[in-house]
C-alpha cells in the first residue's frame, strides 16, 4: 500500500533515522507540500546541532520548520538519554505553526 504523504494544504515533515554510529545521528528528511517533495541529509551532532544538506531546497519557511522539529526532537532525545526516535511525522498547516 503507498501512502500519500503529500498534504492538500500546508506542508508535512516525515523524518527517518539512517544511523546513529560514531557520535554523529543521521535522519533522511522530507518536506511535503501539496505538489511537491524536497528531500534532506539531516546530521545530529554531539551537542543537538542540526545541519540540513538538501538534495532539493524547499522553501526557507518550510525548511525551517524541517530544522525546528528536527532540533525538538534531538533536545528530548538527549534530554532522554539518547534514545533516538525511528519515525516522525508531523503536519503543518493553518493554525498549526
Amino acid at each position: 500500500m503507498s501512502l500519500n504523504h503529500h498534504p492538500t494544504e500546508g506542508v508535512r515533515l516525515l523524518i527517518e533515522l539512517q544511523e546513529t554510529d560514531d557520535g554523529t545521528i543521521r535522519y533522511l528528511g522530507n518536506v511535503f507540500t501539496p505538489d511537491a517533495k524536497f528531500t534532506y541529509q539531516i546530521s545530529i551532532g554531539d551537542e543537538g546541532k542540526v545541519t540540513l544538506e538538501p538534495e532539493l531546497a524547499a522553501t526557507e519557511e518550510d525548511e525551517a520548520k524541517l530544522k525546528k522539529m528536527t532540533e525538538s526532537i534531538a533536545r528530548k532525545a538527549i534530554k532522554d538519554g539518547g534514545q533516538w526516535p525511528e519515525r516522525i511525522l508531523r503536519w503543518r498547516g493553518p493554525g498549526r505553526g
